[in-house]
């Protein structure tokens, strides 16, 4: 009891940011675990087709997302509400106009030729549609999650995040098991939900502002948002358009089977997003202070770390996908360890963007970011028609490998403008890479022996340990 009574006083002691913050993570996991533990009734209950059609219909939405409505709630709303804080209400309904504005104008080139997008996204041309109406229900619920968030404010927001979260999948889990048409019962189910949650804060907003149009702030939005544009979409490329690829070029049910191999990569990867996330504060601090060898210190255990994740992740995939998802999608194991090691240069890449951001050299992480998903895009289309869909797993890797590369070189080339010492140790760091490079081809042509897979762990948890052993010793 005393230590449970110490951690709620420690908790109440922390500053309303931190709070916020911790809330945000909290939801953000409590939203994966959520949709994890629920796979097991999908993979089951959809045919491998459905499933990958499902995963298609889930890019295709983050796609047209940031092409519709430019993630207009997100940093463009945030950066707006800092400077018309007098004025929050009409400010926060005239940018809902303006979403509203942009998203009236696709639907309406959506309904003069729905046949025509349905091939396009290779979708049914209903779920083309209600890619439409998942975008409009979830514009107001972003602007709210955005506002409270800016404000500090999490209680509301959270339990809204919730609730959508349960009911979503629960109404989703009743409609796949109780219709025929499964995956548009599933997809409907969830928009139910959506519009119960997101319709009366659009309302809401609308009445208190009382105004949908200003030229000014629309101007300002459209001149803030639209140099982000091609960041988001090479971003949301570059981390979605191997399902879209697949679905095309080798069939619904191979790009479902390919989805399962990244939803365990995403389980790490959430866990990498969520360190990340407490290490760039501390980084920035240490920076600020000139503390160079603490962040290096630290660092070399996080990557130690994140490497250690990725290896587990490889060696038990076979295992958790048959529980996750059924000995049907066993298949999907043989690509786990490419999109798993992909996780850890996802790691490397975004400790050297900590650094330009730092300092403010962020001209290239957009330049970055859309070469990377090009290069994605390319190989995918050279090598699945020759390897088959197993071959994204492979061209995923390599693209964040070239990220990883290119912000190194970036790192370097502001380390001389601003002459700071070595924030990591890029020996060891090269060193780790190359080691996990090597466990990742081999778990790869090994992973239907399982004795070897385990023994292969429990080495490199062992080495991890003995790793960790020595550097604190050392330090």
């Amino acid at each position: 009891m005393k230590q449970i009574s110490s951690l709620l006083e420690k908790y109440r002691s922390l500053s309303a940011p931190i709070k916020a913050s911790f809330w945000v993570l909290m939801c953000s996991v409590f939203q994966s675990a959520f949709a994890l533990f629920t796979t097991p009734v999908f993979t089951r209950v959809l045919t491998q087709a459905e499933y990958g059609i499902y995963n298609q219909y889930g890019t295709w939405l983050g796609i047209l997302g940031i092409i519709i409505t430019m993630n207009l709630s997100y940093e463009t709303y945030v950066k707006g509400l800092a400077d018309h804080q007098e004025e929050e209400a009409a400010f926060t309904s005239t940018m809902l106009g303006l979403s509203i504005a942009l998203f009236s104008g696709f639907l309406i080139l959506f309904l003069l030729a729905p046949s025509f997008w349905a091939d396009l996204f290779h979708l049914p041309e209903l779920l083309t549609g209600l890619i439409f109406v998942h975008l409009f229900v979830s514009l107001p619920f972003d602007y709210f999650k955005s506002r409270e968030e800016f404000h500090f404010r999490y209680k509301l927001s959270t339990a809204l995040s919730v609730f959508v979260t349960v009911f979503s999948y629960a109404f989703s889990i009743y409609a796949v098991l109780h219709y025929s048409n499964r995956l548009e019962a599933k997809i409907e189910a969830d928009l139910l939900i959506r519009c119960i949650a997101g319709l009366p804060i659009l309302f809401l907003f609308l009445k208190n502002g009382k105004r949908l149009y200003d030229r000014e702030i629309w101007k300002y939005s459209l001149a803030f948002a639209l140099p982000l544009v091609p960041h988001y979409l090479s971003n949301i490329v570059l981390t979605s358009s191997d399902r879209i690829m697949i679905g095309r070029m080798a069939g619904d049910a191979e790009s479902g089977i390919y989805s399962i191999a990244y939803m365990i990569a995403s389980m790490v990867l959430m866990i990498v997003n969520a360190i990340n996330s407490s290490f760039v504060p501390y980084t920035f601090q240490r920076l600020r202070d000139e503390q160079y060898e603490t962040v290096n210190r630290n660092s070399r255990l996080l990557y130690l770390g994140i490497a250690l994740l990725c290896v587990g992740a490889m060696g038990m995939a076979p295992e958790v996908i048959r529980i996750f998802a059924g000995e049907s999608y066993a298949d999907a194991a043989v690509i786990v360890p490419s999109v798993s090691a992909s996780v850890y240069f996802i790691f490397v890449f975004t400790m050297f963007t900590n650094v330009e951001y730092h300092y403010k050299k962020t001209r290239w992480i957009g330049i970055a970011t859309l070469a990377a998903a090009c290069l994605n895009v390319l190989l995918n289309y050279i090598l699945i028609p020759i390897f088959g869909y197993t071959a994204a797993g492979a061209t995923t890797l390599l693209s964040y490998l070239f990220l990883a590369v290119f912000h190194y070189i970036s790192y370097r080339s502001i380390q001389k403008e601003e002459h700071f010492p070595d924030i990591y140790d890029i020996p060891y760091v090269v060193k780790l890479s190359l080691a996990l490079l090597g466990v990742t081809l081999v778990i790869h042509f090994l992973y239907q022996y399982v004795v070897i897979r385990l023994i292969l762990v429990a080495v490199s948890v062992g080495l991890a340990g003995y790793l960790f052993l020595k550097f604190r010793k050392g330090n």
